[in-house]
């Protein structure tokens, strides 16, 4: 491709010095597989999944925050998020998916990241989701609302005119997770019924919990599906029939999630 004759015309204009420190820089982002073939020209094949947990996370009231700060203090601010953010992917072994403006997308699951156990992807998701919450109420008086969803994922890596890749996620489950944060709140990760399961599965030994409290939700584009709440600061799931400020039309279970 044209993408790919570029990349191979660039790398053979670095010197031995230069095509190492890129080679190694190429390989921190995307690992040794991927980045073989990037720098010889190519680009991966798409990664099929059967089962990993995505998770949407996004600034609460962030385009409001915009229209009071200039340009330079939401750029200092988002650098200082994104510092927290970047520090805890990595201490809960998470693959960064893509970032777009406030939000992140996030996949564990993959095994691509070392420490990246399938047996403990929700677990360490919801932790993720957790320490980034308490961190950035802390440090920067910021509001996360996160959402989480476990299922079938594709991983493909889109070429273009710049030299590196897009790394992209598709599928069901990325719509699912999308859906899951539109509807959320802050303080809480908003889950699926099947990442709900799978985290009482994994915590089995800790809770002994066997069954996720649900309820029954309108999510634009899903219909009435089945949704679990989990308090961050308590690390506990809530019932949310019982919270005293909750969802909006709590009488019916609904929620409505997201206008676009």
């Amino acid at each position: 491709s044209p993408e790919g004759r570029r990349r191979r015309s660039l790398v053979r204009t670095l010197n031995p010095e230069e095509e190492s420190s890129f080679k190694t820089v190429v390989q921190r982002i995307y690992g040794d597989n991927v980045a073989r073939a990037i720098t010889t020209g190519g680009l991966p094949p798409p990664e099929e999944y059967p089962e990993v947990t995505v998770l949407f996370l996004d600034v609460v009231d962030f385009a409001k925050s915009c229209m009071v700060k200039t340009s330079s203090e939401v750029a200092t601010w988002m650098s200082k998020v994104h510092e927290v953010i970047e520090a805890m992917l990595g201490k809960h072994f998470l693959r960064k998916v893509e970032i777009r403006g406030d939000c992140y997308i996030v996949i564990a699951g993959t095994k691509s990241v070392p420490g990246d156990a399938v047996e403990t992807q929700v677990t360490r998701m919801t932790a993720f989701a957790s320490g980034v919450g308490k961190q950035l109420a802390i440090l920067q008086g910021t509001q996360i609302r996160v959402g989480i969803a476990t299922g079938p994922t594709t991983i493909a890596y889109i070429g273009g005119q710049k030299f590196a890749p897009t790394l992209c996620a598709f599928g069901d489950t990325v719509n699912t997770a999308a859906r899951m944060e539109q509807s959320g709140r802050a303080g809480t990760v908003h889950m699926t019924e099947r990442s709900a399961r799978l985290l009482c599965e994994e915590r089995f030994g800790e809770w002994a919990l066997k069954e996720p409290p649900l309820q029954v939700m309108e999510i634009k584009s899903k219909g009435r599906i089945p949704t679990a709440w989990l308090d961050w600061d308590k690390d506990v799931f809530i019932d949310a029939e019982k919270w005293e400020n909750p969802p909006p039309e709590r009488g019916r279970s609904i929620v409505r999630a997201g206008s676009d």
